[in-house]
């Protein structure tokens, strides 16, 4: 692991800086919630569809603020679907919990709705 001080930090971080930016002030929660939101309000403009159902790890507050936007409408509510033994957040949770395709297709449902 490289230290902020040293000489090897530097060089990377010099030649990152170039093509990183900060486009986001707040914490990762928030973040989720406003990347969230802005996919939910573009998919009317952009895809002509609705996402109905958050697929959600278990954390709520994503859910709820696309329920507080009100984003489709203050009479549509976003549902929550949580694969309860995929709450584990990993690469390779999906092949652990959902081996078989049938689980697969279960765990992958999300309902769009034309609009």
């Amino acid at each position: 692991m490289l230290g902020k001080n040293t000489p090897e930090f530097r060089t990377w971080h010099d030649s990152h800086k170039i093509d990183s930016q900060q486009n986001f002030n707040g914490s990762s929660n928030s973040m989720a919630m406003n990347a969230a939101a802005i996919l939910w309000n573009r998919s009317v403009k952009e895809a002509k569809m609705r996402y109905m159902t958050l697929l959600s790890d278990g954390d709520g507050k994503t859910h709820q603020h696309l329920n507080e936007i009100k984003g489709y409408g203050k009479n549509v509510t976003i549902m929550k679907e949580e694969c309860i033994k995929c709450c584990k957040k990993s690469w390779n949770w999906f092949e652990e919990c959902c081996p078989t395709s049938e689980q697969k297709a279960v765990t992958l449902r999300v309902k769009f709705v034309a609009v």
